[in-house]
């Protein structure tokens, strides 16, 4: 289901139109300030952190791919990856699987790229979710952190737990360390 980031979710689940002031990107919503209160004392969202409506439309942290395709792609946790229209603000699902609190995301062309930390993978999909190569080689890459693409559609990764940098081929198929 596509929502308005722009309105706070559970309000609108209500069928009552509210501003958002944050965003959970644990929860995939914004949440007015009365539901922000509630969600910051509510046992199951207590330790989900939220970020505010004006710095989440600028951010440049790795969960959010850069802008493409007229929209921004980003990982929402539980409940996967989606995607926001940059024209009409409605969000959509890319990904339905759970993603690690660690994920990060990029794209290239009409890639998508993310990390799991906690299966030490690198996964490239098409922008409907459909897997296009998964990468998994823990002998050069434990806990994926941070990526990024080259213009010639190489994938850089960070290796946390290897402590390198390890460069992906286009096709998933080859890699190196750099360092």
């Amino acid at each position: 289901m596509a929502s308005n980031w722009s309105l706070c979710g559970v309000c609108e689940n209500l069928q009552i139109t509210k501003s958002s002031v944050v965003w959970c990107s644990e929860c995939g919503e914004g949440l007015c300030g009365d539901c922000k209160e509630h969600h910051s004392i509510s046992k199951g969202t207590t330790s989900h952190e939220t970020v505010a409506i004006d710095e989440y439309k600028n951010v440049t942290d790795g969960s959010l791919a850069n802008r493409a395709n007229g929209c921004l792609i980003f990982c929402a946790r539980e409940k996967g990856m989606k995607k926001i229209s940059l024209s009409d603000e409605s969000i959509t699902n890319v990904i339905n699987n759970k993603l690690s609190t660690l994920a990060y995301v990029t794209t290239f062309g009409d890639k998508l790229f993310y990390t799991n930390y906690t299966d030490d993978s690198v996964t490239c999909c098409n922008y409907h979710g459909n897997i296009l190569w998964k990468f998994c080689d823990t002998s050069v890459l434990k806990s994926p952190f941070g990526i990024s693409v080259d213009h010639d559609g190489n994938v850089f990764v960070v290796g946390r737990l290897t402590h390198n940098v390890v460069v992906i081929s286009p096709d998933g198929q080859r890699c190196r360390q750099l360092f």
